[in-house]
Formats: C-alpha cells, structure tokens, sequence
C-alpha cells in the first residue's frame, strides 16, 4: 500500500514538474499561491491565448516523464514491491515509445498541414481571380450596353433631325397645282 501511494506522489510531483502547475477550474477553488492555467481559464480566455501544440515539445516532455519514472523505479520502497517496480518500468517504455511515435509522426503531419493550407490559399487565390474575371466581363458588357444604347439614341435623333428638316423642306417647296389635276378623283361609290 505504501508503494501505490508513494508512486501516485512521485507521478503527481514529476507531472507538475514537467508539465506546469495542476489545473484549477475557478480562482476560488486554486488553493493561496497556485496559479490558473490556460486550461482552467473561461472558454474565451482560453481561446485568445490557445496556441497549437508543438509535437516536438510534447515527445521531449513524454521522454522527460520517462526519465522521472527511472528515477521513481530508484526509490527503494518502489524497488522492493515487485508489481510496482513492474508498472513504473511499463510506463516507462510506453511514454518513450509513444514519444518516438511522436517524433516519427510530427513532420509528415506538418507536411500535410502544409499542404492543406496551400491548397486553400490556391483555392482563395483562384476563387478571387475568378470573382475578379466575372466583375470584368460585367463591367464590358455594361459598358458594351450602354454604347449600344447611346449609338441608339443617336441614331435616333440622327433620323428624327432628319425627319424634321424634310418636313421643313416639304413645307417650303411650292406645291405644283398640274399635278393635282392628274390625281383621279375618288369615287365614293367603291369602297
């Protein structure tokens, strides 16, 4: 019993060590002088000061840990229990396994990370050009339109310009009066 409660304190002192102070959920509750962590702070404390994880950093504390479980296994109360010793010698395997896995696993992940925002940047940077192609041939074809229709409306006022000045013409010409007599006259008679 001795051996379980002193390696829960020796793995409570190596994880504040490495890993920071524990995590309390309101100031209140952290006892005088500790302090709050990122973890403890309210939602939108944490989200200002969250930074993404660096795997690096997480496999060198996984190793760390490993290394304060070697030191535990050299207490002599840990060494004399048997299945202790056992366990404290099984987590130590498995967190430097898991920081090699780690360090195997980081630069492939950063590669695809890499790559993902690369694609999303080409993405945006194709989705603008195209936004910005559209917003040209708009801009032609309301310019396009609008010489169509002051072409139009010139036309217009070419023909209407003319149409008075023929008027005009028309009534000044003296009207012949022969050409009158050899209109035939109408008959009321066919309709």
């Amino acid at each position: 019993m001795l051996g379980h409660w002193l390696l829960a304190v020796a793995v409570s002192a190596a994880a504040e060590s490495t890993l920071g102070a524990p995590e309390y959920r309101t100031p209140e509750a952290a006892p005088h002088g500790r302090r709050m962590t990122r973890r403890s702070m309210p939602p939108s404390a944490a989200k200002e000061t969250e930074q993404p994880p660096d795997a690096l950093a997480s496999a060198t504390r996984l190793r760390l840990l490993a290394r304060r479980a070697g030191q535990i296994l050299a207490v002599p109360a840990v060494a004399r229990e048997h299945n202790l010793s056992l366990a404290v010698r099984q987590i130590a395997v498995q967190l430097n396994e898991s920081a090699g896995i780690i360090t195997r696993w980081s630069p492939s992940h950063e590669r695809k990370l890499e790559v993902r925002e690369l694609g999303m940047e080409l993405a945006t940077k194709s989705a603008v050009s195209e936004v910005a192609e559209l917003r040209d041939e708009v801009r032609n074809a309301v310019a396009e339109g609008q010489q169509e229709e002051l072409s139009r409306e010139h036309r217009l006022s070419d023909l209407s310009s003319n149409v008075a000045a023929l008027r005009s013409l028309e009534r000044q010409l003296p009207v012949p009066t022969h050409h009158r007599a050899e209109l035939p006259a109408r008959s009321n008679a066919v309709r």
